[in-house]
């Protein structure tokens, strides 16, 4: 009982929309750095004679080692920032607190003069 569908003339591929639609993808889901790598590996190896492939793979190779020991190294000093800033962000939050309990005591004070309790001894 439905309208009739048009017949089909064949798959016509487009190579375009469906890389514009995987790189829409990648971007949504926040994958653009994995897609950027693997395109840049596809020239590469696209591109590099034949035997020299080896070679680059060689060097790519030596390069991401050399990136997992400055990682490595860069962790313990990224660890040891990051606990200082969070001690010192902790130091500026209590200071801060202190100051907004003082003035909302001060105001309460003010306002109510004797029947004034400090929420701390309640």
């Amino acid at each position: 009982m439905g309208g009739k569908k048009k017949p089909t003339k064949g798959h016509h591929s487009n190579m375009w929309g469906m890389l514009e639609t995987v790189l829409v993808a990648a971007i949504n889901k926040g994958q653009v750095p994995v897609v950027t790598t693997s395109l840049v590996l596809l020239v590469i190896v696209v591109r590099v004679p034949e035997e020299n492939i080896s070679k680059v793979f060689d060097q790519l190779f030596n390069i991401v080692v050399l990136g997992n020991f400055v990682g490595y190294a860069l962790t313990p000093i990224t660890l040891m920032a990051w606990f200082l800033h969070t001690k010192r962000q902790r130091r500026i939050y209590e200071r801060e607190v202190r100051r907004v309990a003082k003035t909302r005591d001060d105001v309460q004070r003010k306002l109510l003069g004797d029947k004034f309790v400090q929420s701390s001894e309640v």
